[in-house]
């Protein structure tokens, strides 16, 4: 059984997700082609589904894990954060009229823009950048992955350190360095890690 607070991911599907992932293979290390996140918020047994709450072009919502196909759900690998993802998923409905973050393209993109320069200058040639080179302000929008951050952080283990873009190559990194370990519904065992 999935928990509240886990994690679920899916890759790129349609055409405008699928342009941005590219975007994110092509300038951001550690590769990932992960693209849409989402929180488990609570199961509904009488329905063997799962509400989620998600960030999508209309902003915060709750949804259906019934509604997706082909994702992983990941789970923080900290036992005493996990207890806490039900309080969490509730206190995170204070953010359920969030909009949408659209002008955290725009800083990322500007930002890339200048730390490119930078790397040039210093490195005398362009790379691709981690997520913690960029500059990142938080503000009271949301794209998916900034929802999941503000969701383990209220749980005591944020995925994105403070102060780093949320984006999904800095959620991948959190996966390649053990913070987050990937769940089955059906393994009876993840309930006590």
């Amino acid at each position: 059984m999935y928990l509240p607070g886990d994690i679920g991911i899916m890759k790129a599907t349609a055409f405008p997700s699928k342009i941005g992932s590219w975007a994110l293979r092509k300038f951001f290390v550690p590769y990932t082609d992960n693209f849409h996140h989402f929180i488990i918020r609570e199961p509904i047994p009488d329905e063997n589904d799962y509400e989620i709450m998600e960030s999508i072009g209309s902003g915060v919502r709750h949804g259906r894990l019934s509604w997706y196909e082909n994702y992983k759900v990941y789970r923080v690998a900290m036992p005493e954060a996990v207890e806490k993802g039900e309080m969490a998923c509730r206190k995170y409905s204070r953010y359920g009229r969030a909009r949408y973050d659209y002008v955290l393209f725009v800083k990322i993109l500007i930002g890339l823009l200048l730390r490119e320069l930078s790397i040039l200058v210093v490195e005398g040639h362009f790379r691709k950048v981690k997520c913690s080179e960029l500059v990142y302000v938080e503000n009271e929008s949301f794209v998916c992955t900034e929802v999941v951050d503000k969701i383990t952080e209220l749980m005591g283990a944020p995925v994105v350190p403070e102060g780093v873009a949320s984006l999904p190559p800095a959620v991948q990194e959190a996966i390649d360095c053990g913070k987050l370990i990937e769940v089955t519904e059906n393994d009876e065992s993840h309930g006590t890690l």
